[in-house]
């Protein structure tokens, strides 16, 4: 299968310190990934660097076959048009209404009359389950269920071909994470969208994944398909995947 995200020996160091090292990984078209790992394993920062937010001190980003680092602005600006991502804590506007807040990548645009504008966001809800009278609400109106909805809808309006989701379930409790893991397959199925999902959510993991892989102190240390997880000897991976007792990794 055609890799349509490959990450070669890449580093990130802060003050002399390597947060990420040598990390190796094929994300393949049309994959769900899930990454998983403890607090501060440098999952978030992975993510930065493949979207061009931070620069890696050393290695390669491959984005459909083009190396995302040594391509003009107006290149890297084409690939960041074909991702749409979630950020941890939403990362919605304060300031803006919830319409303008979906719209954002996309008003960037002059082509789009308003018009265009809500006719893409109304659908957007709609995708996410949520109705067209919240348009013109401000995210502190918002629960935070919703809110995680909302960060989805705009992160979707575009139609990408890959999608990330940093931490899609933190904060929320177990039933509202269940739909919002719901709402990302769903869509993702939709696009036809290649997923990278980031969580420490034994539950995302289930539902989600198809492919799994750990980082533990800045390395990938387990790569493999979610139903060898359990057949896994790493202790590090076992014990991660086994610290809650009510949810077992299902194959």
């Amino acid at each position: 299968m055609k890799s349509i995200i490959e990450i070669l020996n890449l580093s990130k160091n802060f003050d002399n310190k390597n947060i990420l090292n040598k990390i190796n990984l094929k994300i393949t078209k049309g994959e769900s990934l899930v990454i998983i790992g403890k607090s501060g394993s440098g999952k978030s920062l992975l993510m930065k660097c493949v979207l061009g937010i931070l620069k890696p001190s050393q290695g390669e980003i491959l984005i459909k076959n083009k190396n995302f680092f040594s391509v003009k602005r107006d290149e890297q600006d084409l690939i960041l048009k074909s991702i749409g991502v979630t950020f941890q804590g939403n990362a919605l506007f304060d300031s803006m209404r919830i319409w303008e807040n979906i719209s954002f990548k996309l008003s960037q645009n002059n082509f789009f009359k308003f018009s265009q504008l809500k006719e893409k966001v109304e659908f957007s809800l709609n995708q996410v389950g949520l109705s067209n009278s919240i348009m013109y609400q401000f995210p502190s109106q918002l629960s935070g269920g919703m809110q995680k909805r909302v960060a989805i809808a705009r992160a979707i309006i575009d139609e990408p071909e890959i999608l990330f989701f940093d931490e899609p379930t933190s904060g929320l409790d177990p039933v509202t994470g269940n739909k919002i893991n719901s709402l990302i397959i769903d869509n993702v199925k939709r696009l036809g969208s290649t997923s990278i999902t980031i969580t420490h959510d034994l539950s995302s993991l289930n539902k989600i994944a198809n492919k799994v892989a750990m980082i533990n102190e800045g390395k990938i240390i387990w790569y493999g398909e979610k139903q060898d997880l359990k057949k896994s000897k790493n202790k590090t991976l076992n014990e991660f995947i086994n610290i809650d007792s009510d949810v077992r990794i299902k194959t």
